[in-house]
């Protein structure tokens, strides 16, 4: 598999039940069939990241690889909705919140999910 431009990879983890149910909710979602998914200890994700040469650890949660740009962490979650288009496009207007307040709040809901 190939990370096509016109298409967006999300690397989620296949053994978390809040990924799997979020996978099955974009899906619903997308209106446009853009989103494409893989579990993170897959070899298609690994192929994918060594693609875009993603040599960092991986983060605990998501990863979402987009024209070859890499998103991660809250940036992965709200990208992933404004790609899968619609009311959710609204929900990506939180990007505009800086990081260093949006992804500790995505990293405690990763420690916790399982």
């Amino acid at each position: 598999m190939k990370a096509q431009e016109h298409h967006a990879v999300l690397l989620f983890d296949g053994l978390c039940c809040l990924c799997n149910r979020t996978v099955h909710f974009l899906l619903r979602i997308d209106q446009r069939a853009v989103l494409h998914f893989a579990a993170l200890q897959s070899n298609t994700s690994k192929s994918l990241l060594e693609q875009v040469d993603y040599s960092r650890p991986l983060p605990d949660g998501v990863v979402l690889i987009h024209n070859g740009k890499i998103y991660t962490e809250s940036a992965a979650a709200l990208k992933s909705l404004q790609l899968a288009g619609g009311i959710w496009k609204l929900v990506a207007l939180l990007r505009f919140i800086p990081n260093f307040i949006r992804n500790p709040i995505y990293r405690i809901v990763a420690r916790n999910r399982y």
